[in-house]
């Protein structure tokens, strides 16, 4: 890279300290000119000194300069970390300050980005940078931390060096198709080929655990109106977070806040009664709540237990249901006598709250969990991800029927390359311009 990028790499606002990042081959140029030092900074070691404007020298702020020789740092680049003050104007100031003597604003995203096209992460890794600073769990932190250390990255070379001694075999029996050795037999190719793909079939499995790890659990509270569930949603927050009334069609909105129960993020969201009306504004609230029921991960159907039982909602994109009976410190012995399966709450007395979110996390997990995933485990929380390596099993089946046709070893071959291709594209070593802007975009600038 011939230019040089500079941006503040610390959210805005007021703190104690605030960090301009620079990376490019000026970077020690531009930090040697606004600054009082006048020897040059010794790598990967911090420096007081006092930050100045060239142009007046006058002094902006009592600055930390921390340099770090390529390729021995974030980007491979030489790269100037400067520590000030914090604050609206110091941090801008500074930046405008190395913008007028030879950097340019960083795009979002573009550190990370340098960082992968030196070599020196891959694009999983770069994607785990993203994951990692919007975690909001211990387990989404685990999981982006495990990718961030390369993880996913071991396990896909691993995978596509299996994949090239199967293709390296097969070609070398095309170079010495005309010479006296023996073919290897179909037998132990299909075998070579079936364990790879049944590998790439587990990741592709883990996205379903993988993406709640990430995104976290979408649960629609629904029911009748005057169930209880606006109480419900401010019982698991344990704050008055949504209205809550009496009076039936109060939630006339939705309502979505997030909790962390176990490790996993829950994000909840309040729904209008589920009912006829004719009023227009509460008929645009159950509109807006059968639309979330559609993209939710699971319901909880919030039952009165005083009146009659109501029927499970239907549920169009099949997520699961868990009816939570409320209002038990009204009707203690109905719900001693209740045969119903489900989880027995008092809003109001704070009573099965807690099992709300055990149940939650063992009917989408499928297992009870508790806490961050094994080290060992290896999960894939983006769809990207899941995509390449559906592409590569898809390969590898046609390869497989290939094998099984006992067709020729070209034929096998075309398959395989498509599936290393499609493993490639996970890692970045195959990827488009368009797909990298993609994924860089949604970064924040300064990362």
């Amino acid at each position: 890279m011939e230019d040089t990028i500079a941006a503040i790499a610390t959210p805005a606002g007021v703190g104690g300290l605030a960090v301009i990042r620079i990376s490019g081959p000026k970077s020690s140029d531009i930090a040697q000119i606004c600054t009082s030092q006048s020897a040059s900074y010794e790598p990967h070691k911090a420096t007081f000194t006092h930050f100045l404007d060239p142009r007046t020298n006058e002094q902006i702020d009592e600055v930390i300069i921390t340099c770090f020789q390529a390729p021995k740092s974030f980007t491979a680049e030489d790269v100037v970390e400067i520590s000030c003050h914090g604050g609206h104007y110091i941090a801008k100031r500074i930046l405008q300050t190395t913008l007028d003597n030879g950097a340019r604003l960083a795009e979002p995203g573009e550190f990370t980005k340098r960082a992968f096209l030196n070599g020196r992460i891959d694009l999983t890794q770069a994607e785990a940078v993203s994951d990692i600073i919007a975690s909001q769990t211990e387990t989404s932190h685990q999981t982006a931390l495990q990718q961030l250390q390369g993880q996913l990255k071991e396990k896909v070379v691993q995978i596509r060096q299996d994949l090239i001694d199967t293709v390296s075999l097969l070609e070398l029996e095309l170079d010495f198709s005309e010479e006296e050795i023996d073919k290897t037999h179909y037998n132990e190719i299909n075998e070579a080929i079936s364990e790879i793909k049944s590998t790439c079939e587990q990741l592709v499995d883990s996205y379903k655990n993988g993406k709640i790890y990430r995104n976290g659990i979408l649960a629609a509270i629904v029911g009748k109106p005057n169930a209880g569930k606006s109480s419900i949603l401010n019982a698991l927050l344990q704050e008055e977070r949504a209205l809550v009334s009496e009076v039936p069609g109060t939630t006339r909105d939705t309502i979505e806040e997030s909790i962390s129960h176990n490790g996993i993020e829950i994000r909840l969201v309040d729904t209008a009664g589920l009912r006829t009306s004719d009023d227009t504004i509460e008929s645009m609230g159950i509109s807006r709540a059968e639309n979330v029921m559609k993209q939710a991960d699971i319901l909880l159907h919030v039952i009165d237990i005083n009146e009659e039982t109501d029927p499970e909602p239907f549920q169009e994109n099949g997520a699961p249901v868990i009816p939570i009976y409320n209002k038990i410190d009204l009707a203690p012995d109905r719900a001693k006598e209740s045969q119903y399966q489900g989880v027995f709450t008092s809003a109001t007395e704070l009573t099965g709250i807690a099992e709300i979110g055990d149940a939650v996390i063992e009917k989408v997990l499928g297992r009870h969990h508790n806490g961050a995933e094994s080290s060992d485990t290896m999960v894939i929380t983006s769809e990207r991800h899941r995509k390449a390596l559906q592409s590569a099993v898809e390969s590898l089946e046609k390869a497989l029927v290939s094998v099984e046709n006992e067709m020729p070893s070209e034929f096998i071959v075309v398959d395989l390359r498509d599936a290393l291709n499609s493993l490639g594209k996970l890692t970045g070593e195959t990827t488009t311009d368009d797909i990298l802007n993609n994924i860089f975009e949604k970064f924040c600038i300064g990362k």
